[in-house]
């Protein structure tokens, strides 16, 4: 349950940082635009200045002489060129500066040079036609204009105040073919402004995030009660499967007292495969107890294990679930291990399981060979059968829950797919590893290796 808390956690944590993310990058779109619309509104103003102030659409000082004579190089004789004591503009080596291009600007620009040198400059009517502008384009934002040097000295300012506590855009503007001067505007928007602007968004952003933090707290509440109403019916099933072991045990208990006393021949063998059948079904419910079992539940009682007789008395017994079966049988032990000190009821249910799926996966005329080996401080137990293999597509999923492998060409064997799974479990149990490798059409070796 902590787990899926912490996914929820996580989940919830990537919405709201993506939302934010989000509603961020729109703020700062927001800024690009009003950056955009800021400059346009000061390139606006300052054009307009300058043409009104050259003189371009009517006389700036009301005299007929004209203050700008615009011809081309074409059009003047030699006389006149030499004759010239003006200003000479080269449109050409002015696309190179910083200037704002176009010829009305151009000459404007050029004039101002002249008028900055006699007048100051009229920063009223500036700021004037820039308010007209910053108004229509942002309402509410307040702003303050200064003229300044190349040295980034105040010359002249508007002396409006804004606001330092908002929103600030600073846009600068060169005026003057030389760059020598440059008007700065410093404009403040309250970010309720920007907000209003961003007011769907905002409304969007949050119903979606209403929405899907509520399908995920519907969901967490969903898993927890379905994880719940589990429990209850896994405990309720672990303690059917526990209450069967003892009308089984008994009933074990009665045909081997059965088996001492008969004499027929014919009658004993009977009574050992009752017997057998008994023992194979409570192997399978301890199986599923096993793999039900908590882990604080567990208890491992470790004694010293006569191993090649443990294996020997194994085989026998999984014989005789498989009468019919013919197959050959080996045990290796080439280091004469005998005794080891492990827990004998664990280790002999992981014999009996791997020893009856070496049979069951296989035809007749299997060899079975149990390895034994040791190698610091631990020893292995390899159980090794050249039956049917596993494909590779299986190897994935073998050993999970109620998984059962089916070789190509062969039909789906009988049993509950807890063999393997529970001697995962039972192995880890006793702090050891299960390992295996197998080719299909070859065979398979399934490794147990223990402290």
């Amino acid at each position: 349950m902590n787990r899926t808390i912490l996914i929820s956690a996580i989940g919830i944590l990537a919405l709201l940082l993506s939302q934010a993310y989000w509603l961020t990058n729109m703020y700062l779109d927001k800024i690009a635009q009003y950056t955009d619309l800021i400059d346009k509104s000061l390139s606006y103003s300052i054009d307009n200045e300058l043409i009104l102030q050259s003189g371009l659409f009517g006389e700036y000082n009301r005299t007929n002489k004209p203050k700008l004579i615009i011809k081309s190089a074409d059009e003047m004789t030699p006389e006149e060129i030499k004759s010239h004591k003006g200003d000479t503009i080269v449109l050409e080596s002015d696309s190179s500066s910083h200037t704002r291009k176009g010829i009305s600007t151009l000459f404007a620009q050029s004039s101002i040079d002249f008028f900055l040198k006699e007048h100051s400059f009229p920063m009223t009517v500036l700021d004037s036609i820039f308010k007209n502008e910053i108004q229509k384009n942002i309402p509410h934002a307040t702003y303050q204009l200064k003229l300044c040097s190349r040295k980034e000295q105040t010359i002249d300012s508007n002396h409006r105040i804004y606001k330092e506590n908002q929103q600030i855009i600073t846009i600068t503007h060169p005026i003057g073919t030389k760059e020598e001067f440059y008007i700065q505007a410093i404009v403040a928007i309250p970010p309720q402004q920007i907000f209003l602007h961003l007011f769907y968004a905002l409304i969007v952003s949050f119903l979606m995030t209403i929405i899907i933090l509520y399908c995920l707290y519907y969901q967490l509440i969903v898993i927890r009660n379905t994880r719940k109403r589990l429990l209850q019916q896994q405990q309720a099933i672990h303690t059917a499967i526990h209450d069967l072991k003892a009308p089984l045990n008994a009933a074990y208990s009665i045909l081997d007292f059965i088996a001492l006393k008969e004499t027929d021949n014919n009658r004993k063998p009977l009574l050992q495969t009752g017997k057998m059948q008994i023992r194979k079904l409570t192997g399978i419910i301890e199986s599923i107890l096993n793999v039900h079992k908590e882990r604080q539940n567990i208890e491992i009682k470790k004694t010293q294990v006569f191993l090649p007789e443990l294996i020997e008395e194994a085989n026998r017994e999984i014989a005789l679930l498989f009468p019919g079966k013919k197959y050959r049988f080996e045990l290796d032990n080439p280091t004469s291990i005998r005794y080891i000190h492990t827990d004998p009821i664990r280790l002999e249910r992981c014999l009996r399981n791997l020893l009856e799926n070496a049979l069951k996966y296989s035809d007749d005329n299997v060899k079975i060979t149990v390895s034994l080996s040791k190698y610091d401080n631990r020893f292995s137990i390899a159980i090794q059968d050249t039956g049917w293999g596993i494909p590779i597509k299986a190897q994935k999923k073998l050993g999970k829950q109620f998984y059962r492998v089916q070789a190509t060409g062969k039909e789906v064997q009988p049993g509950y797919g807890l063999g393997l799974c529970s001697v995962k479990q039972l192995v880890k149990e006793m702090d050891g590893s299960f390992t295996f490798r197998s080719t299909e059409g070859t065979g398979s070796v399934f490794v147990i290796t223990l402290p």
